[in-house]
């Protein structure tokens, strides 16, 4: 009587292979969630604002889920400039408004989905109060600083963080999300 045999499942016939010490032959692949997101659904997005004269206190980046059936997740975000600053992260509540209107860009480009959020860059940004700090990071004048919040920040609809360039000199600044649905 042959023992039990495992087929490939496409109709070929295939059968899988048993090892010399009688364990199962297979192989897999590990990616980080993102990458499934980004291959399976087109859902990943990067935000991006450059700023040429950031200031104390102010927010040069604003994101907002605005999706009735999703969460945002954060995977990372980065910040620098070409001065030494304090970022801050905070839940903000509050109408965005002035600052310049950014179009996230899918990470996906065999994708045509667009994100569902509302986002702003510059340094312009007000309309925001803020409803917690979520955290901070320094930068090093002429480099940058990562935020890897490992999708520990999720926002639901109209829920929405901002980035406060909080001290140091004024001066040109950059600051990136990059986040999916799910």
């Amino acid at each position: 009587m042959p023992g039990l045999r495992i087929q490939d499942g496409a109709g070929t016939g295939a059968e899988a292979k048993v090892t010399a010490d009688n364990r199962l032959d297979t192989s897999s692949r590990q990616n980080p969630r993102l990458y499934y997101i980004s291959r399976d659904e087109g859902q990943v997005y990067s935000v991006t604002s450059h700023d040429a004269s950031a200031a104390a206190g102010t927010y040069i980046l604003y994101l907002k889920n605005d999706s009735t059936t999703k969460n945002i997740y954060i995977d990372e975000i980065i910040v620098g400039g070409v001065e030494t600053v304090l970022w801050k992260l905070w839940f903000v509540t509050g109408t965005a408004a002035a600052g310049n209107a950014l179009t996230p860009t899918n990470l996906n480009k065999t994708s045509t989905n667009a994100a569902s959020a509302t986002s702003r860059g510059d340094d312009s940004i007000t309309g925001l109060s803020t409803a917690g700090q979520i955290g901070s990071v320094r930068s090093s004048a002429n480099d940058h600083a990562d935020l890897s919040t490992r999708d520990a920040i999720i926002l639901g609809q109209n829920d929405a963080i901002a980035i406060e360039y909080d001290t140091g000199t004024t001066g040109i600044a950059e600051a990136e999300i990059v986040f999916y649905y799910e």
